[in-house]
């Protein structure tokens, strides 16, 4: 494991400067909120709190998480890009491609362009995640056994779906995908026995996976998890994961209507806090290690990731 040394280390790296420097002499002056489209107690959820503490020791800003959850993630989303004032008092937290993926399908109702990514904070990627005892090998047996079904823990809307069939696509076996929204709830089918397989994260199944009731199957990635090398990253092993795709990317969304010199101030000021090594070890000691890639490079993401999914989709539909 590298992160007892990563944490020993995170507190001497300074701080970088922003490329797009911004006078935020006049905000904020009162609180900001984050709204995190999932429940309380999963990964994006665990990272927007850990956002606002290190905003608090670092500026000194107040910003308070608020969980607005339902249809997926459509519902926070709606709500940050069409409901929240465009005043840079309410900012979102959430995986670019969830965020994507609900701009691409019309019934959402989500403005093309509503949104725009002011800064990264880190790629965590998905790992399949099942009880302890289990192997790739024992899963798909225990499919094919079973009439050739994998009971697979899912939150509708989301691109899970996809991951899973891709899973089980490489083994030619069918999944019977058990609606369970958030990261908790899906953990938790694990632990009652409703599910087989579930996807998650390595910071939400690490206590699991320590006492030994939970066992990795493997991240949804072609290189090795930085704070566990020793998980399989699928891509390597003949799986169709190409590289920091397939996980939560996990981006500080803003409505595209706030005023340009408030989204430079809020965009130069979260760089600052999460290249901080105050911000650096908070994330850390969650699991965390923050990426951030600054204002400009962020902006191209959503294009990015647009892209990306678009020829997704396309060959999904072709198939």
């Amino acid at each position: 494991m590298k992160l007892a040394s990563t944490l020993a280390i995170a507190g001497l790296i300074g701080t970088c400067v922003s490329a797009y420097a911004a006078d935020c002499t006049d905000f904020p002056k009162r609180p900001i909120e984050i709204v995190v489209p999932y429940g309380a107690g999963g990964g994006v959820d665990i990272a927007s709190r850990t956002l606002a503490a290190a905003a608090k020791a670092v500026k000194g800003w107040d910003m308070r998480v608020s969980n607005r959850t339902g249809a997926g993630t459509v519902t926070g989303q709606n709500y940050l890009a069409s409901q929240a004032p465009a005043d840079g008092y309410t900012i979102g937290v959430m995986p670019l491609i969830a965020a994507v993926l609900n701009d691409a399908d019309p019934r959402n109702g989500i403005k093309a362009g509503s949104l725009e990514v002011l800064e990264a904070i880190a790629f965590d990627p998905w790992l399949f995640v099942a009880m302890k005892g289990q192997t790739v090998d024992s899963l798909v047996a225990k499919a094919k056994s079973g009439g050739g079904t994998l009971r697979y823990a899912v939150s509708p809307g989301s691109e899970q779906g996809m991951l899973g069939q891709m899973f089980a696509n490489k083994h030619g076996i069918k999944l019977t995908n058990v609606p369970l929204a958030g990261g908790v709830q899906r953990l938790g089918g694990l632990l009652n026995g409703s599910v087989d397989l579930a996807p998650s994260f390595y910071g939400e199944a690490k206590q699991y996976l320590d006492s030994k009731m939970m066992v990795p199957i493997g991240f949804a990635n072609d290189i090795p998890y930085w704070a566990d090398e020793s998980i399989p990253a699928l891509g390597t092993k003949g799986y169709e994961f190409g590289r920091n795709f397939w996980g939560s990317y996990r981006v500080i969304l803003t409505p595209s209507g706030v005023p340009e010199n408030i989204k430079a101030c809020l965009a130069d000021s979260l760089t600052d806090i999460l290249n901080s090594g105050q911000g650096k070890e908070l994330f850390l000691q969650k699991t965390i290690k923050v990426e951030p890639i600054g204002y400009k490079a962020a902006k191209s993401k959503y294009a990015e990731f647009q892209a990306a999914v678009t020829k997704l989709l396309s060959a999904q539909k072709s198939q």
